[in-house]
């Protein structure tokens, strides 16, 4: 059996030629190491040789050469990874994160991993104003299989979403966001997002003076589940309308109410 220094030296030799195929042979050695526990300490030591050469040189194609990426070292390999991403702007970081999810097997792997890339994609983007960050994490978005993974990244990514959208008028962000939270199971925590993304709605509004979006505000906050969420949102978003351009319109009730028809009297 090849001593596992001699692998990794093999490795660490072939790596400054930036092509990860020239790896294969040495990673073949490791898989063909007999003892399981040897095989699986060998690999950890190689994968880090691998991810901090391709971190170091930038090269995310080096990555492709990793031989098994093991579980305890999923979130740290695409933390980093996004990290890079964000700092480099380079599109192949982004592409790498596909590539490599195709190796870990697990669905729920997959996902757990696109919620964590989505995630901090979205927010460096509204924290950096970078609406590029932001679309390549909504995205990333449609990739997460498990409705688990899915309800808890919503929790995480409307807040942002809302507080993105209102900085750049995007009553738009906003709509999809109300459907995005239709992923969420908890319905406690979804009536919460569905008001804060109501008041939202009207907020842009207001400011843009858009009498149909205000409506929409009103029509939308009558959709949220929980009875008491849903009349303090509708008297808050009438408490601002009547202080807006609206105020004249909503004075006139029985008209007011018109605009209503669809939904229920409440």
């Amino acid at each position: 059996m090849v001593r596992s220094t001699e692998i990794i030296e093999k490795i660490q030799h072939s790596l400054p030629e930036n092509d990860w195929l020239t790896i294969e042979a040495p990673v073949l050695e490791i898989k063909a190491q007999q003892v399981r526990k040897a095989r699986k300490i060998l690999i950890s030591q190689v994968n880090q040789v691998i991810i901090d050469t391709a971190l170091k040189n930038n090269n995310p194609g080096i990555l492709l050469a990793l031989p098994d990426i093991q579980g305890n070292e999923i979130d740290d390999l695409f933390s980093r990874i996004v990290r890079q991403y964000i700092t480099t702007r380079r599109d192949d970081w982004y592409t790498i994160i596909f590539s490599l999810s195709e190796k870990l097997g697990k669905k729920s792997n997959q996902s757990r991993v696109f919620a964590m890339v989505a995630r901090d994609l979205i927010d460096a983007g509204v924290s950096e104003k970078d609406p590029a960050l932001i679309g390549n994490g909504m995205e990333i978005l449609g990739h997460i299989s498990f409705r688990k993974y899915r309800s808890d990244i919503m929790i995480d990514i409307i807040p942002l979403l809302i507080v993105w959208a209102i900085t750049i008028h995007d009553k738009n962000l906003l709509c999809t966001s109300l459907r995005l939270i239709g992923e969420i199971g908890d319905i406690s925590k979804r009536s919460v997002l569905h008001a804060e993304l109501s008041k939202a709605l009207a907020t842009i509004a207001i400011q843009k003076k858009d009498r149909t979006s205000f409506f929409y505000s009103i029509q939308s906050a009558a959709e949220i589940h929980q009875k008491i969420r849903r009349q303090t949102c509708i008297a808050s978003i009438i408490e601002r309308g009547v202080k807006s351009i609206f105020c004249r319109e909503m004075a006139d009730i029985p008209r007011f109410i018109d605009n209503f028809t669809g939904i229920s009297p409440e």
